[in-house]
């Protein structure tokens, strides 16, 4: 196991450098799933996924011949690792093959490539000119992607960049494409739909079930649990979460297998609960191959080898907590101090696909030129990722940072800065993190960028005591990956 870690600093840099430059999107590309589903129609059955490898073999054949369709089909498979080994790289260039015979899902994935900087150089301006060229041959996931790239501006970020993306959204909707009728639900049920009220989305998400939608069958369940537009009504909601894993939506699992466990609907049973998780963990849901890691190492039924495996399984298929820990381990000497610096990339793999605290620990190894090169500012650029990604210690960090730039700064500026660090101690206390509620305390207390109110302080002070007191008695083994540290320290 440790003989396959590849520790070779120049790559190793290679791949932290590329993941601080893009970050993973919620733009459309088949999943396994998906693979599977466009495969079902191609063989005009159902396919499993035990069959990679002869399909592949199949695929391959028919690619040789300049079958467009078939390209494309290998790509993903190269792209999903289904019978093949994974390379975004030669997957990237088939999608670009099929591209060039205007395949419009293959300039499709090709975009999201550029987007993701997934096997080729990321370029968003690329990205974007794939989807504009999909959707001008009326390609319905090239112009939902487009508007999902102005929507959450992943490319452009003015004032009319919403409303162009809902705009395009809508039309992805009107070509038929249940995920753009899906996300309009969603949008609405936020208040981004202008002249729409917020119980208005539950008709998207009708719609999107009626047309055979998972995702769509998976949100009416979500909806019947808590009666937003429909009756709540758990029965319901468990019949909507099973037909949506039943239709594809793997992200059903983790409801379904909660209402097996509690038995809210049926008496209680264990064994499917373990059986839906199983089988999503074998369909590649990175949430799925977490939680059957974990169920299994606490019944003790894996051995550490089997334990790393799948951490290196869920943090391949975007699992950023896999990843996470993966960095933690190597970074704990677990393999041995030579293995250490590798710790760097999959801390970097983990803040790409999304993990706040893996972006706090990759700046740190900026900012003290650990393994990578010594870059203070992109040590803050991290920071401020981990801050959109929600991490209460990058608020803390960057705030803390901020109050030392406003001791040099003139004091205009240091006013400012002062004022945007009490705002980032105020986001981490929202998630009820003790530094930031006792550094806010220390802001109302001094008048440090917000007014001085020493009742405030006092009660954040409370606050962050008994939250600290909270966490010490909840402090145990640690679950699944608690499970794993201790195995491989022994």
């Amino acid at each position: 196991m440790v003989e396959n870690l590849n520790i070779d600093i120049d790559s190793i840099i290679q791949d932290v450098e590329k993941c601080t430059r893009c970050v993973k999107t919620d733009l459309l590309i088949p999943d396994t799933v998906g693979l599977l589903r466009i495969l079902g129609a191609r063989y005009s059955r159902k396919v499993k996924p035990d069959e990679g490898s002869a399909i592949f073999q199949d695929l391959k054949a028919l690619a040789d011949k300049n079958d467009a369709q078939a390209t494309y089909e290998l790509g993903l498979c190269h792209y999903l690792s289904f019978g093949v080994e994974f390379n975004v790289k030669e997957a990237a260039r088939l999608f670009r093959s099929a591209a060039e015979r205007k395949h419009g899902d293959a300039i499709n994935a090709l975009g999201v490539c550029y987007m993701e900087g997934r096997g080729v150089d990321y370029s968003p301006e690329k990205a974007v000119k794939m989807f504009k060229l999909g959707a001008s041959f009326k390609n319905p996931v090239c112009v939902y992607n487009l508007g999902l790239t102005y929507f959450n501006g992943l490319y452009e970020d003015d004032e009319t960049a919403v409303d162009r993306g809902i705009k395009l959204i809508r039309q992805a909707a009107q070509l038929g494409l249940t995920d753009a009728i899906n996300e309009l639900g969603r949008i609405c049920s936020q208040g981004g739909l202008d002249g729409e009220p917020e119980d208005r989305a539950v008709k998207y998400f009708i719609e999107a079930a009626k047309r055979g939608s998972g995702e769509g069958l998976f949100n009416l369940g979500i909806a019947h649990t808590q009666g937003d537009g429909v009756p709540k009504d758990m029965t319901k909601a468990f019949d909507c979460f099973r037909r949506a894993y039943d239709a594809g939506f793997v992200r059903a699992f983790f409801v379904l297998a909660q209402f097996y466990r509690g038995g809210t609907v049926a008496p209680a049973n264990e064994e499917a609960a373990r059986a839906v998780i199983r089988e999503a963990a074998e369909l590649n849901d990175p949430r799925a191959i977490g939680a059957y890691a974990s169920s299994e190492a606490l019944a003790s039924r894996l051995r550490p080898e089997e334990a790393f495996n799948l951490l290196i399984k869920g943090a391949h298929y975007g699992s950023e907590i896999c990843a996470l820990e993966l960095g933690d381990l190597l970074d704990g000497g677990v393999f041995g101090e030579e293995s250490k610096p590798l710790a760097v990339r999959y801390w970097a793999l983990a803040s790409y696909n999304g993990s706040g605290d893996a972006s706090v620990k990759l700046a740190q190894c900026y900012f003290d030129g650990r393994v990578v090169p010594q870059d203070a500012d992109k040590g803050l650029e991290l920071l401020k990722r981990g801050v959109k990604q929600d991490s209460a210690t990058a608020c803390l960090l960057l705030g803390e940072l901020f109050l030392k730039f406003a001791d040099d700064a003139p004091p205009e500026e240091g006013w400012k800065l002062r004022a945007h660090a009490a705002q980032l101690f105020t986001q981490g206390a929202e998630d009820d993190d003790v530094h930031c509620l006792q550094a806010l305390a220390t802001c109302y207390k001094k008048g440090i960028g917000v007014d001085k109110n020493e009742t405030r302080a006092k009660m954040l002070k409370k606050k962050a005591k008994e939250i600290a007191r909270e966490e010490a008695r909840e402090k145990g083994g640690g679950g699944f990956f608690g499970w794993i540290k201790r195995i491989f320290g022994r």
